[in-house]
């Protein structure tokens, strides 16, 4: 349901090897794979399926979820199997700590897991900013970790303690601790690194918008680079094609390179998910918000909009064609968004996040 959570743990993995090394030893557990591979494939087609083609439908089942008693009824009727799944996973890792990126199962592994040692440490990573679903808060966590202030004031809103909330920042790749080199960078894409750069991502939604966006960016008369990436998205690549010829352009699949690319470019137009916002607030890039799944990244767009961040693009094809425009004045009123970046910016937060979890262990 998102790459969010992955990017978390990995990046939290990351710090922790290192800081301390072989000192300490990381399992990452995706449960639903734990439980069956081909339930996990179904789970993730239905998400994608659902925020692609029926946005409509996802808000509902996320809205009619968003209460205690859903999430715990959900992990109760699953307590069987959640059970005895958990049990093999804790004997056999016999972990001093639990740390949760994925909110779903918590309640469930959460009772479990005090049951059986009741003085180990639990507790989650939040990965998405002020509209915070309440599959987060359920559990009997020790300490919620969350990304900014906007979202610790959600959750004391909600009733969570504020002694059990840290606010770490979202784990993001270390790579964003480092410089990045522009002109090195460009240069290896065949780009002009004294020009405004732009980098652009094909979200999982409708083709159509995304090559209309692309376009638009891309045949405007215009004096700045444009960097594709389509990642995932691999039924817009051949739409696209036609696109390699035009100057100062360079276009992508899927590729590992993503914080030099960010690292490299002046702004960022791409969805708002909570791992990709996260990591363009890190390098201090703003954005163009071109598409929101409803309910689950309403929040994240928010935070853009309240913190002068970037701008949220409107349904529809108005603000599309708006586009050049739209870049013209963020361009012009650059050092405004460079302000509010500066103030959220939380490069090192996965190295924060790794000594909190150390000062717990020692």
């Amino acid at each position: 349901m998102g790459k969010g959570h992955i990017s978390a743990t990995n990046a939290t993995k990351e710090a922790l090897e290192h800081l301390y090394g072989d000192k300490i030893n990381i399992e990452i557990v995706d449960f639903f794979g734990l439980v069956s591979g081909i339930f996990s494939k179904t789970v993730e087609a239905a998400y994608d399926g659902s925020v692609k083609y029926l946005p409509a439908f996802y808000k509902t089942f996320f809205d009619l979820t968003d209460a205690p008693w859903p999430v715990k009824f959900l992990n109760t009727m699953n307590y069987p199997m959640l059970n005895t799944t958990m049990k093999r996973v804790l004997k056999e890792t016999n972990p001093d700590i639990i740390i949760s990126t994925y909110p779903i199962w918590d309640y469930g592994i959460a009772l479990l897991w005090k049951k059986k040692h009741p003085n180990a440490k639990f507790l989650n990573i939040i990965t998405d900013s002020i509209y915070i679903h309440h599959a987060w808060l359920v559990a009997d966590a020790d300490y919620r970790i969350v990304p900014n202030e906007d979202t610790a004031k959600v959750l004391m809103d909600k009733g969570v303690e504020s002694n059990k909330i840290k606010i770490l920042g979202f784990p993001v790749n270390m790579e964003f601790t480092k410089p990045g080199n522009k002109e090195k960078t460009l240069k290896k894409l065949g780009l002009n690194p004294k020009l405004f750069t732009i980098l652009l991502f094909a979200t999982v939604g409708n083709n159509r918008r995304n090559l209309k966006i692309f376009e638009k960016i891309i045949y405007e008369k215009r004096d700045y680079n444009v960097i594709c990436i389509t990642g995932r998205n691999e039924t817009i690549m051949p739409k696209i094609e036609h696109l390699r010829n035009e100057k100062n352009v360079a276009i992508m699949g899927w590729t590992p390179n993503v914080p030099e690319l960010i690292k490299a470019s002046d702004l960022i137009i791409t969805k708002a998910g909570g791992a990709t916002v996260m990591e363009c607030i890190a390098a201090q890039k703003p954005m163009i918000i071109t598409q929101i799944i409803p309910g689950q990244e309403e929040g994240n767009a928010e935070l853009i909009k309240r913190h002068n961040l970037g701008i949220i693009l409107k349904k529809g094809n108005k603000d599309i064609e708006r586009l050049p425009s739209i870049i013209c004045d963020m361009r012009k009123n650059y050092s405004k968004y460079l302000k509010g970046l500066k103030e959220h910016s939380k490069p090192d937060a996965a190295i924060r996040i790794a000594k909190f979890i150390a000062k717990l262990l020692y």
